[in-house]
């Protein structure tokens, strides 16, 4: 116990993870009356109006309700990615890193290139395929999604593996499995992974900060409505404005953007729940780096 009070950010980041899951929880045992029906209405109310906390979203929706239930979806998602990408990096970095050569080279400038773009370019130009595609069956459209979320970090991920195995090969207990004759698999399974296996949490909860942030980024050319569909609602003075179906963070926050001008609570309250779950993640990668340094 005291080994984690000297270690801030883990503390900050399980602190800030207890409020996120006790907020998202809220919907399933407090009643917030019917916040999934779209309602006729002049404006979205304000926070504070008519009891609604955080305001109504563009349809007239409790706002409150549909960003707890949107971070639960959000979080999903991201998790979806997350295992995706690392179900393919795994392998590909372990490898690149235990083999080294050609393979190592491949990875790390693979790397290094799609570190040298933006992730807002990288994620722009798998859109405008993404574009051309919309009249596609729903189930393609959300493959095309998760591709593009997985495609985004897949390279950085690899080499984050390839590196910290690379540099645990060379260990004596490595090398002496190697003398005895244990396979490859072995080696690897036994001697190596066990070794990295904290740095590679450590990874892994930082990517996951990542992939929630190139989501925020594809909410910027409203990819996240997708997720879960879209209806057009009227507001007052002739306005038109898309909304979201199903609360998604990302959605919600793309499909508002237009009229932040006149509302801003739409778009930045969803914003502000993502940006606290990303901050968890980003902390915790953080509090387990320290962790597992101690301990070495």
């Amino acid at each position: 116990m005291r080994r984690l009070f000297r270690n801030p950010p883990l503390v900050w980041s399980l602190l800030l993870a207890l409020v996120l899951l006790v907020a998202m929880a809220l919907p399933s045992v407090v009643d917030f009356g019917d916040y999934a029906t779209v309602q006729k209405v002049r404006a979205p109310l304000a926070p504070g109006e008519d009891g609604f906390i955080l305001g109504s979203d563009l349809a007239g929706r409790n706002l409150l309700p549909r960003v707890l239930v949107g971070m639960r979806l959000t979080l999903l998602v991201g998790l979806g990615v997350l295992l995706l990408r690392a179900v393919l990096a795994l392998p590909l970095g372990l490898l690149a890193g235990w083999r080294g050569g050609w393979l190592a080279r491949v990875v790390s400038a693979t790397a290094a290139g799609a570190s040298a773009v933006p992730t807002l370019i990288v994620v722009a130009l798998v859109l405008r395929i993404f574009s051309s595609v919309l009249t596609l069956s729903r189930p393609v459209q959300y493959l095309i999604y998760a591709a593009a979320l997985v495609l985004v970090g897949l390279p950085r991920l690899a080499d984050q593996i390839a590196n910290l195995t690379g540099s645990v090969k060379n260990m004596p207990h490595v090398e002496a499995a190697l003398s005895l004759g244990a396979t490859q698999w072995r080696i690897i399974t036994r001697h190596l992974f066990p070794v990295i296996r904290g740095d590679l949490l450590a990874a892994l909860a930082a990517e996951l900060a990542l992939v929630l942030v190139a989501m925020g980024h594809m909410a910027i050319f409203d990819a996240s409505a997708v997720i879960g569909g879209v209806t057009m609602v009227q507001l007052e003075y002739g306005r038109y404005a898309n909304v979201e179906l199903v609360p998604e963070l990302g959605a919600m926050m793309g499909l508002s953007k237009g009229l932040i001008r006149y509302y801003w609570w739409p778009a930045v309250v969803p914003a502000v729940a993502l940006g606290l779950i990303i901050a968890c993640f980003q902390l915790l990668a953080d509090g387990l780096r320290r962790w597992w340094l101690r301990r070495a």
